[in-house]
């Protein structure tokens, strides 16, 4: 699978944040979004949705 880049706007104190947070972790910038999108999209059911599609049968 492709990856592909998304460009994503953020306030100053957003970039601070996540510069400190970054940091703290050791990662970069795009790690630390890139695993926090993952958290959300888990913690509302749609990477078991996306997984359950996928394991479903073509008819």
């Amino acid at each position: 699978m492709r990856k592909k880049w998304v460009k994503v706007c953020l306030s100053k104190e957003q970039r601070r944040l996540l510069r400190r947070i970054a940091e703290g972790l050791g990662i970069g910038e795009s790690e630390v979004l890139r695993q926090a999108f993952m958290e959300y999209a888990k913690s509302i059911s749609l990477i078991t949705e996306t997984i359950q599609k996928q394991d479903k049968p073509l008819t």
